[in-house]
């Protein structure tokens, strides 16, 4: 039996925030959504892309109305 010492760290490998449990098949695709930073320091089009894959891992693992609500966020707005 091991016993944590000062050099391991647990890592914490779900999202934070209001998103659903993240698989670790995942990990590969949503990695970027479980590094912390501040929206304001980001380019618009690193925003836009953390907030696409914030709402595909929602429609993905996401409960069904989370689900439809992220769906419908994403589809094109032909007005």
């Amino acid at each position: 039996m091991q016993t944590p010492d000062s050099k391991t760290q647990v890592v914490d490998l779900q999202p934070k925030g209001n998103l659903p449990t993240m698989k670790p098949d995942d990990m590969q695709y949503f990695d970027k959504l479980l590094v912390e930073v501040d929206e304001e320091s980001l380019s618009p089009e690193e925003r836009k892309e953390r907030k696409i894959m914030t709402f595909l891992l929602k429609i993905k693992n996401g409960t069904p109305p989370m689900r439809k609500v992220s769906y419908v966020a994403v589809q094109p707005s032909y007005q």
